[in-house]
């Protein structure tokens, strides 16, 4: 597992999240990857990427990660 924490993860990502729920928080969103190097990735990649994105779904904010958000992204 590469991402083992909340805040492994980028603020641009959790900023429009916030405002798309907030704007529209009846939608349904759907990410897409693009590949904007046109990087060639090893065989077996997309699995392994789906597979990060899935164990996603455990990750469990601690307090201090709770802390650091609400004193630096206070917008939250």
């Amino acid at each position: 597992m590469i991402i083992r924490r909340f805040t492994d993860n980028d603020l641009y990502k959790f900023s429009v999240m916030l405002a798309i729920q907030r704007l529209y928080p009846q939608a349904y969103v759907k990410y897409e990857f693009m590949n904007r190097g046109k990087t060639e990735f090893p065989k077996g990649f997309g699995k392994e990427l789906k597979e990060e994105v899935a164990n996603m779904a455990h990750l469990k904010m601690s307090r201090q990660e709770k802390s650091y958000i609400q004193k630096r992204c206070y917008f939250f």
